[in-house]
């Protein structure tokens, strides 16, 4: 029987996350049928059937994935039951999110779409001045017809992590770092990201934008697109780690401290869910005296940020979860 390759895969489904659960199946000895090309597809053994849908999961309801899913809703939640996570807001319109601030004596916020996917519609820091352009920017980036609405909350200061939890464990840990260039004495921070694209093109990497959040970040740091650093300075480029604007990643589990893990776990378990990608900013992952909080819950965690890390061993999350799946999923 022909083993197909990752890539020939992605070229059957189209969708580059169900091509990692199908190479994961045939790995498995799992077999799986394509119902609809990059949506839809069924996996079936030992008289187990099961579909993922894109990369939705049968093992999370639909009640969990939608309390996950709505920002506000879930900060809420998590807040009531004692999960740190940053105070925030949510509104349809940007005097109160001036209110906000105000009353909270806040220096350092964000602003983001109370729905959104990939860091779409996310201003972080904004200035006094530029909170209406941020909240407009992020009503029109709100995935939702209904009640469009706002999320604005507090900076938390410190790194970025995507912490997986299924069934009970954490399975892998991720620090994901916001994209950076290094400086080489001659060249300026604009032509080092041109520079620097040009490599992440030729690696099927996503490129790095140069927007209003990379000016603030240069701001933030005394810079601007026309400075020159100096030989092997690494210059931070966003706020936002996201792999979708250039971010790139570094596995972590190992320096995990045990009490960040039972923070995942719990709040996983609130939210009812089997598989989360929990979102937590805090200053050192090894050390919880400090300041930190979970900033997001996602039903969906992306896997590509776990297979292409810059640094350490990669983890094959899908044959994980698919093995999860065909031992304690009952249809």
């Amino acid at each position: 029987m022909h083993k197909y390759t990752l890539e020939e895969f992605r070229q059957q489904v189209c969708n580059s996350q169900m091509s990692l659960y199908m190479k994961a199946a045939q790995d498995l000895g799992i077999k799986s049928k394509i119902l609809i090309k990059g949506i839809l597809v069924e996996f079936e053994k030992d008289n187990k059937k099961w579909r993922i849908h894109k990369s939705l999961l049968p093992i999370n309801d639909s009640v969990s994935m939608m309390l996950s899913s709505y920002k506000s809703t879930c900060n809420q939640f998590l807040g009531k039951n004692s999960i740190p996570v940053p105070i925030q807001i949510s509104t349809d319109k940007s005097e109160d999110i001036h209110k906000f601030v105000e009353q909270n004596h806040l220096a350092k916020i964000v602003i983001k779409p109370i729905r959104g996917f990939g860091g779409s519609g996310i201003t972080m820091l904004p200035q006094k001045n530029q909170i209406d352009g941020a909240f407009n920017l992020a009503y029109e980036k709100a995935l939702t017809n209904l009640r469009k609405r706002v999320i604005a909350e507090e900076f938390i200061s410190g790194e970025n992590y995507r912490i997986l939890v299924l069934g009970g464990k954490v399975i892998a840990a991720i620090h994901r770092i916001p994209a950076f260039v290094v400086g080489n004495g001659k060249s300026t921070i604009e032509e080092l990201i041109k520079q620097k694209n040009i490599e992440k093109s030729k690696n099927d990497a996503i490129e790095i934008p140069v927007d209003n959040e990379t000016l603030l970040a240069l701001k933030d740091q005394d810079l601007s697109i026309e400075s020159v650093p100096q030989k092997q300075e690494r210059i931070k480029l966003r706020f936002n780690a996201n792999f979708c604007t250039g971010g790139s990643t570094r596995e972590c589990l190992a320096e995990v401290h045990e009490e960040y893990k039972k923070i995942a776990i719990a709040a996983t378990k609130l939210l009812g869910l089997k598989f989360s990608g929990i979102d937590l900013i805090t200053p050192d992952i090894s050390n919880t005296n400090v300041k930190y909080a979970i900033n997001e819950v996602n039903h969906d965690p992306g896997l590509r940020i776990h297979y292409n890390v810059d640094e350490g061993e990669k983890t094959d999350i899908a044959v994980i979860v698919q093995k999860y799946i065909l031992e304690n999923y009952n249809n």
